[in-house]
């Protein structure tokens, strides 16, 4: 499946200001599958849905048979905003105050809709501690710390200029129930976002 063909799969999408939460109603076929986008740095009104001048077809095609936030707040940092769309809560109710940290006092998004017969899926950057695969998601592959070089978030290749944005130890990433600290991709021509949206659809 293409990235176009993914997008217009979806019955219901909620949009918000990369990672991808997705949610498929296999057990319960009348239930409306879910797929939440978040970006971080995305102004309200950059997607055409919201009077951008950049066309976003699939995007606005996705808002007009899903549900668009017309009242939608952040914590002004990413971490606890991606937290509070996790959760529910607040950043201090559910551990991510300040710095990222195991979660407390709270249940997750994947958790409640496996619950109710969705299969959870996720593909992108986390920023956080966990795996989302031990927070009630079926499939994870992403970033799961804050940033990473596009490029190359891990170690640097054979013929390659030293990647920039390197700090011992971090750049964290998931694959599954795996842990990679860091992860190096083999392909030259590796960009995080295709990844992402490429994981995705499969």
């Amino acid at each position: 499946m293409k990235r176009r063909g993914f997008l217009k799969t979806a019955r219901l999408a909620f949009l918000a200001t990369g990672i991808a939460w997705s949610a498929v109603a296999e057990k319960n076929k009348g239930k409306p599958n879910i797929i939440l986008i978040l970006t971080d740095d995305l102004g309200w009104s950059d997607i055409g849905c919201y009077g951008s001048e950049i066309a976003t077809p699939n995007l606005d095609k996705l808002a007009a048979g899903g549900i668009r936030f017309t009242q939608f707040h952040n914590t002004a940092k990413c971490f606890p905003s991606r937290a509070c769309l996790l959760t529910g809560l607040y950043a201090q109710q559910n551990g991510q105050g300040l710095t990222p940290k195991n979660f407390v006092n709270c249940v997750t998004l994947g958790e409640v809709l496996g619950s109710a017969g969705y299969r959870t899926l996720a593909s992108g950057k986390h920023h956080g501690t966990q795996n989302l695969r031990d927070l009630g998601f079926d499939r994870y592959y992403g970033l799961r710390d804050g940033n990473c070089n596009y490029f190359n978030p891990g170690k640097q290749r054979p013929g390659e200029g030293i990647p920039v944005d390197k700090e011992p130890g971090r750049r964290v990433w998931c694959i599954e129930e795996q842990t990679l600290r860091p992860y190096t991709p083999a392909e030259k021509d590796y960009y995080a976002t295709d990844d992402f949206t490429n994981r995705a659809i499969k």
